[in-house]
Order: structure tokens, then C-alpha cells, then sequence
């Protein structure tokens, strides 16, 4: 019953992540790392993570530890003395993470050997997060209310009061199918992709300033809402966020695959290796969780993705 609890706290988290003033006075952000010791015998390397709360490891219990950038420095660390630094913001944006870099705000990137970027989900997710909340309060749905209500009536088997909870969700689902299908927000999306396409070679320079010589990666975005239904215990319902995702992020991973020969960088396919595994790699699930981010193992994922790409 931990995971019964209320949507409105996963939007309000959703929308802190999503929100880079919000939590970039987080003292882990832009953390860096200098090597302890350094041997003659044992060669230096420079790693430097840029991107957004994905690359951050929002949400994991130790995210120093644990998000995929700090899992490939310690792959790193196996071989070389390893200078690291990840500067990854919740809620970055293609924008932002371009206002980072001109503004200075990434000082280890100077003459790095190794750069990841993961980068675009919330050109994408900006507008589907404020979408659920709008619905919310359009619909005027008091969540910790409906919760209470289910787990009341499940626990005292009072067939009414589960009733009136099946309808309350059926009528949330139904508000945010059709919103889905707006025009308006359909264009929001639009907006976000072109935003990446007209700021990726930008960011690829800004990179090339500083790290001129280093071998860059760029990891494509999974579809967080894969197979996604809101589920309630007994109850559940289907809401089209697999399908609306699935369409943006593909279009948005076009871009990515489709400039990593002009502008230099290695592609790491997360998209698909997300697609093609049964694990439960996301937070987005069941009792109306509808965080996009990895967890443990979609972290872990993302590094081994990122391994088969890099050099020993």
C-alpha cells in the first residue's frame, strides 16, 4: 500500500524536476571530482556529464553513486585516474543546457576526453506535465480524497464507495485523452522538437570550445510511458500516453541520429535498449505514478548502453 498515495505529489516532484531554478541550488548539482591520488603509471582522464534530471539521477536513493554518469566513472576508474564532474540540472532544457555552457558554467568541460549529453526530454516533458496538472484542476479532483476513498472501500468492501472511485477515474482518463489530442498541445510538442534541431549544433560547439579534442556521446531518449495505463489496484484504465510519447520521442531521436556525423558526436541508443528489455527500468507505473525518470536498473541500463559505445 506505500505506492497508494496521491498523483499530486508525483506532479508536484514531477514539476520540481521539471523546473531548473527549482532544484539547481541542490548542493549534488554540478558536482566534481578530482582523483585522490595520481599515478605515472596510470593515465588521467577528463569525464564530464552534461544533460538534464535523467543524467542527474533524480529520484535515486544516492544519486553520487548511482545515476549513469557516476557508474561509467567507475567503469573509468578501473583503468585511468579519473577527473569527473557532472553538471547535469533537473529540468534542463536544449535551451538551458545552452545558457549553461555560454555562460560558463561548466569549468571541468575545459579539456575533457570524455562527454555524455542526454538532453531533450523536457523539451517534451514541459508541456505533458502541465497538461496533467491543468486537468487536475480543471476537473477540480481532490486525489488524496479519491485515494482515501479506494482504500476505505477496499479495505470495508463497501462496493459504492468503489463505485463512485471507478467513475471519478474514468471521467480523470477521459479528460486527459481528449487533452492529449488538442491541437494546442500537439503544437507545444512540435515546438519543443524544433527547439532541439535548431540548438543541437549549438550545444555541440559550445562543447567543441572547451573540450575540443574529446569523445562525445549523445544518448537518445526512451519513451517513458511504454505499455503505460493508470492502474488503482482492481481498477485501471488506459490513457494514451504511450502512443502521444512514443511519436514525439522518436521524432526527437531523428534529430539526434541524423546530426552525429555532422557535427562529431557517437549516438548511444537508450531508446532502444530501453524497448527492448522487460525490465521495470522506469518509475512510471502503477497508482497513478506518472514519473518519467529511471530507476536503479534503468540506470544501470543506460550505462551498460553507454558502454558498448566507449573505448576501454
Amino acid at each position: 500500500m506505500k505506492r497508494i498515495f496521491c498523483i499530486l505529489l508525483f506532479l508536484v516532484c514531477l514539476l520540481a524536476a521539471c523546473t531548473p531554478g527549482g532544484l539547481a541550488e541542490d548542493s549534488s548539482a554540478g558536482s566534481e571530482t578530482l582523483p585522490a591520488e595520481t599515478s605515472a603509471e596510470r593515465p588521467i582522464r577528463r569525464y564530464v556529464a552534461l544533460g538534464d534530471s535523467i543524467a542527474r539521477g533524480y529520484g535515486l536513493d544516492d544519486p553520487e553513486t548511482q545515476a549513469y554518469p557516476a557508474l561509467l566513472r567507475d567503469r573509468m576508474q578501473k583503468t585511468y585516474d579519473v577527473e569527473y564532474a557532472n553538471y547535469a540540472v533537473d529540468g534542463l532544457t536544449s535551451s538551458e543546457l545552452l545558457g549553461l555552457l555560454t555562460d560558463g558554467g561548466t569549468p571541468l568541460l575545459d579539456g575533457a576526453d570524455v562527454v555524455t549529453i542526454c538532453i531533450g526530454a523536457n523539451n517534451l516533458l514541459g508541456p505533458t506535465i502541465g497538461l496533467l496538472s491543468e486537468q487536475l484542476v480543471e476537473l477540480a479532483l481532490d486525489m488524496p480524497s479519491l485515494l482515501r476513498k479506494y482504500y476505505e472501500a477496499i479495505t470495508t468492501g463497501d462496493t459504492s464507495a468503489l463505485e463512485e472511485v471507478r467513475s471519478d477515474l474514468n471521467l480523470l482518463v477521459g479528460a486527459l485523452s481528449d487533452a492529449l489530442e488538442e491541437e494546442e498541445f500537439r503544437n507545444e510538442l512540435q515546438a519543443g522538437i524544433r527547439k532541439m534541431d535548431e540548438q543541437l549544433p549549438a550545444i555541440l560547439a559550445a562543447v567543441r570550445r572547451q573540450a575540443p579534442d574529446a569523445g562525445i556521446y549523445v544518448t537518445t531518449i526512451y519513451n517513458p510511458y511504454k505499455g503505460y495505463a493508470i492502474t488503482l489496484g482492481g481498477l485501471h484504465a488506459d490513457l494514451p500516453l504511450d502512443a502521444v510519447a512514443d511519436n514525439a520521442v522518436r521524432s526527437l531521436n531523428a534529430i539526434i541520429t541524423s546530426k552525429a556525423d555532422e557535427l562529431g558526436y557517437t549516438v548511444v541508443d537508450s531508446y532502444t535498449a530501453f524497448e527492448n528489455s522487460d525490465a521495470d527500468l522506469v518509475n512510471a507505473g502503477t497508482n497513478f505514478s506518472v514519473d518519467p525518470h529511471p530507476n536503479r536498473a534503468g540506470h544501470e541500463l543506460l550505462a551498460a548502453t553507454h558502454a558498448t559505445q566507449m573505448p576501454e
